[in-house]
């Protein structure tokens, strides 16, 4: 779920592949109050959490000033909930087998609701660590985009999920990529040869990779 863009928007013509129209359930099934309309109003307040978020981390790098975001949140970024559900797995499963298994984000950050259920696991050398879940908090994870846009000032956390023996998981990460046309010049203005990648050039050569195609 993100911004609700209208299917013949220009917007979406031009990105065809990294932004598209949100498909909601009819609200004779799910009335709008209950399901679109919260949906809409955390989404709204996840961009101005990551609006803020940024702000904090630019003020890490030396010589960036704080405008600097202004152009990557501008005309609609890509910026998208996903609602998951980890249901209650049977004795005896494996948890390595059914677990989500371990990644990087590709975008820029990750916000994660937390709850009282466990799960998220982080790589820490060569073992996984749980975090532990803190009701009301957020896990912040940094995405591919964001440690090659740093040169590895800030890292993309390698993470993955196990489920919990006998209970529900539920989970709405938040994916904040920004705008698709906004060029990853790197924060120290060093250029890699005349192509400049875009937001979208990002996203779409990773998960051309991810499916084998590159």
């Amino acid at each position: 779920m993100s911004f609700d863009i209208p299917p013949n928007d220009e917007r979406i013509k031009k990105h065809p592949y990294v932004q598209s129209p949100n498909q909601w359930p009819s609200s004779d099934a799910i009335p709008d109050d209950i399901f679109k309309e919260p949906m809409q109003r955390y989404h709204a307040a996840l961009i101005n959490l990551t609006r803020g978020l940024l702000a904090i981390m630019v003020a890490g790098l030396p010589g960036v000033p704080f405008s600097f975001f202004d152009e990557f949140f501008a005309d609609y970024p890509i910026a998208f909930l996903s609602p998951k559900h980890y249901p209650p797995i049977p004795e005896g499963t494996d948890l390595e087998a059914v677990s989500c298994g371990e990644h990087t984000d590709f975008g820029a950050v990750t916000l994660l609701l937390q709850d009282r259920v466990s799960g998220l696991e982080i790589k820490d050398g060569d073992n996984w660590v749980p975090v532990p879940p803190v009701e009301y908090a957020y896990v912040v994870n940094i995405g591919d985009m964001f440690q090659k846009w740093t040169r590895g000032l800030y890292r993309s956390t390698l993470h993955r999920v196990v489920p919990v023996r006998g209970g529900h998981r539920y989970s709405i990460p938040f994916f904040f990529d920004g705008n698709p046309a906004f060029r990853l010049v790197p924060f120290d203005g060093e250029r890699e040869g005349d192509f400049i990648e875009t937001v979208e050039d990002h996203l779409i050569s990773r998960n051309l990779k991810l499916a084998g195609k590159a």
